[in-house]
């Protein structure tokens, strides 16, 4: 194809549509923007400039490919990248597009990330709207009921919540997982906040764990540990552990 051929609003070979063109050298080389992405037409005198760079630009091509192809920030510094290699600065060429590859690893991070918390946000509204309807056909916190349990489970799921809020920019979030794994990873953070709350209820029952507020039937008390048994990942254990350790002596 022809460098004079490709225009905005055009067509390049693969019939890609053109958005921008980014730099022009007249009989040398073009730099072009579509909605996939950057990408260039040579001639024959500076390919081979270009064949220099096409593994790293095909690797930074494909960590676009979720969604961040449209991002105009990154497609310049594409864009500025490629010129560099085809102008015979590689590595100045290579140094961009490895300053790319570590923004869009971070833009990835922060998008799995809301996902994450996205997640948690809609299974802990679930809870409050179900403890609600519960609450308002049996408003009388009865600590043997099964009302009760779930309003456990609700504060539990508060505590991972607030958990999860607070230490999101500890999390690890791995770039390549899809959107629904990232959900579901959210989901289980949650789950696991509920069922520890319901452990240390249990254990409180059974007269293992603050035995005293166990048998008191304090329910707001109780409420209120398994808001605490939620947010704190390592306390279920820990209890459990303490348990295992008082049987053993």
């Amino acid at each position: 194809m022809d460098l004079n051929q490709i225009k905005i609003g055009g067509s390049d070979s693969f019939g890609r549509k053109i958005l921008s063109v980014y730099c022009y050298a007249p009989s040398v080389f073009i730099v072009y923007g579509t909605k996939e992405g950057v990408f260039a037409l040579t001639e024959k005198p500076v390919e081979e400039r270009y064949l220099q760079i096409s593994d790293i630009h095909t690797e930074v091509h494909s960590l676009q490919t979720c969604g961040l192809e449209k991002n105009n920030g990154l497609n310049k510094d594409v864009a500025r990248a490629i010129v560099a290699a085809l102008r015979g600065d590689i590595d100045k060429s290579i140094r961009i597009f490895d300053e790319v590859k570590e923004r869009i690893g971070k833009i990835r991070s922060q998008i799995g990330k809301v996902q994450y918390i996205r997640s948690c946000i809609v299974f802990l509204l679930i809870n409050f709207i179900l403890s609600s309807i519960l609450f308002y056909f049996n408003p009388n916190l009865v600590t043997t009921s099964f009302s009760f349990f779930f309003y456990i489970a609700t504060c539990g799921s508060v505590g991972g919540f607030l958990s999860t809020s607070l230490n999101i920019r500890k999390l690890e979030i791995d770039i390549d997982a899809p959107k629904h794994v990232n959900i579901l990873w959210g989901f289980s953070r949650i789950i696991i906040s509920m069922i520890g709350a319901l452990f240390t209820y249990f254990l409180m029952k059974a007269d293992l764990f603050l035995g005293v507020i166990g048998q008191s039937n304090s329910s707001w008390a109780i409420l209120s540990i398994s808001v605490f048994a939620g947010f704190c990942e390592s306390f279920v254990p820990n209890i459990y552990k303490k348990t295992e350790d008082k049987h053993k002596k």
